[in-house]
Parts: C-alpha cells; structure tokens; sequence
C-alpha cells in the first residue's frame, strides 16, 4: 500500500514536471520572439487559456501570475531568441534534456523510497 503511495507521489511529480517542460517548449520555440515585435508577444500571452479540464484544479489567480512572470521576462526571453537565431534550436533540445534528467531524477526517488519502504517494512516484521 505505502509503495503505490510512493509510486503515485511520483507520477504526480513527473506529470507536473512534464506541464512544466511542455509550456517551456512552448514558449521558447513561440516564432514570434524572433519577429521582433513585443506588442504581438504580449498579446500572444494575453489570450493564453487554461485548459477547461485543469482550471477547477489550480487556485485563482495562480495563471495570472504565471501569464504576467512570462511578460516580464518576454524582453530577456525576446532578445536571447532574437540576437542567436542559433539559439532556438539549442533551447529547445535544452529544455528536453533539462526534462529528461529531471523524469530519471524523480524515477530514482521513487525507487529510491520504495527500497526504503520495503526495508523499513522488513525491519518491521523481524522479531
């Protein structure tokens, strides 16, 4: 029982993590960065929408925030993508490694507290 606990703690964490990697994937690869326009970016961010399905699972305000976090950093995020056009490409494979690496982190957490699970459970039942 306690390792599907483990285990479910886990997956909460990597579907979390892989929203997290997919908006990054889509905001850095967005076209409209290197289109040097920062009006059509803040109105692109603007008209952003949760997803019916997830609104009800998320505080009010929370996407507020994140939608006016992603306007402050559109200069930085704008002229990194603008001044190396190279950049994109690399960023992108960036932010999929980054998740990568964070998917066989949280697998070898899980792992990790499910041996411990099961040598706490086994101490247990030794007399």
């Amino acid at each position: 029982m306690i390792h599907a606990l483990v285990w479910s703690v886990v997956a909460v964490l990597l579907a979390f993590w892989s929203l997290v990697a997919w908006a990054a994937h889509a905001l850095v690869s967005w076209p409209g960065w290197r289109a040097g326009n920062p009006a059509a970016a803040s109105a692109w961010i603007e008209q952003l929408a949760l997803p019916a399905w997830l609104a009800p699972w998320l505080p009010a305000g929370v996407f507020e925030a994140f939608k006016s976090a992603i306007v402050a950093s559109g200069p930085l995020l704008e002229s990194v993508v603008g001044s190396l056009p190279i950049a994109a490409a690399w960023i992108v494979a960036a932010v999929w490694v980054i998740w990568a690496l964070g998917t066989v982190t949280l697998l070898v957490l899980g792992a990790l507290g499910s041996g411990l699970v099961a040598a706490f459970a086994g101490k247990k039942a030794r007399p």
